[in-house]
C-alpha cells in the first residue's frame, strides 16, 4: 500500500498476473460503454478501448492484462483469478446466531453480485404489509429493512473494500439485525466522525463505473 501511495497508483488499477482479455466478458464491456458514453461505441479495437479506460494495461513483460478493476467489474469469472472476491452470506436463527438456515457463496461480476446479495437479503427477511398508505389508501408492502438502505450498504461494502485484504465481504442476517462486514479500514484522512459529511473513495474507478449502471448516486 505505501509503495502504491508513493508512485501514486491505485491496487485498482494495477494488471491481473496471469490473466488475459479471454478473462473479460466483452459484450458486458460493450454494452457498458454505450451507457459511460452515451452514444455508440468508438471505431477502436477493443484492446484499445480497454486501455483508455483503464480496464487493462499493460504489466512489465509488455502484456495487455485486465487491471483489478477490470477484471472485477467486466470478468466472466473474477473469482478464478481473485478467489477472496467474494460475498459470504448466511441466515442465522436467533440473536447470537446458533443455526444457519440459509447460506449463499456469491460470486459473479461486480453488478451480478450486488443483485444477488440484495435478492439473498429480500428472501431471508420479513415482509409485511401497511393497510391504508396515507398516499394511495391502499395497503403496500413493508420490508423489514428499507431496500434502499440494503443496495446503499451492500454497494458500498463492494465498493469501498479493500481488495489487497485476502477476505471476503461478509453478509449476516440475524433475527433482529442485519451485518455487512467489508476489508480494510478507514482510507488515510479519514475518522469515524467524519464519514457523513467527507467523501472518499478507495477505488475511484470503481465508483465511477458503479455510477454509471445506477448502483451509486
Amino acid at each position: 500500500q505505501l509503495i502504491q501511495q508513493n508512485e501514486g497508483q491505485e491496487y485498482e488499477q494495477t494488471p491481473v498476473g496471469e490473466a488475459t482479455l479471454d478473462d473479460l466478458d466483452e459484450q458486458r464491456v460493450k454494452d457498458f460503454l454505450v451507457k459511460r458514453l452515451r452514444s455508440s461505441i468508438p471505431d477502436q479495437p477493443l484492446q484499445q478501448l480497454l486501455q483508455t479506460f483503464h480496464a487493462a494495461t499493460v504489466d512489465a513483460q509488455a502484456i495487455q492484462r485486465p487491471t483489478v478493476a477490470g477484471l472485477l467489474f467486466f470478468g466472466d469469472w473474477p473469482q478464478f483469478r481473485l478467489n477472496h472476491a467474494t460475498i459470504l452470506a448466511a441466515r442465522w436463527g436467533g440473536a447470537r446466531g446458533v443455526q444457519i438456515s440459509d447460506r449463499a457463496t456469491i460470486e459473479g461480476a461486480m453488478p451480478e453480485m450486488i443483485d444477488r446479495a440484495i435478492q439473498f437479503v429480500q428472501r431471508n427477511t420479513r415482509h409485511g404489509l401497511q393497510i391504508g398508505d396515507q398516499q394511495t389508501g391502499r395497503a403496500r408492502e413493508i420490508d423489514e429493512y428499507p431496500s434502499a438502505a440494503v443496495r446503499e450498504a451492500i454497494t458500498n461494502a463492494c465498493c469501498h473494500r479493500d481488495y489487497l485484504e485476502r477476505a471476503p465481504i461478509q453478509l449476516k442476517i440475524y433475527d433482529d439485525r442485519l451485518v455487512i462486514g467489508n476489508p480494510g479500514g478507514l482510507l488515510p484522512g479519514l475518522s469515524v466522525a467524519q464519514l457523513e459529511g467527507k467523501h472518499k473513495a478507495r477505488n475511484p474507478l470503481l465508483a465511477d463505473w458503479l455510477q454509471v449502471l445506477g448502483y451509486v448516486e
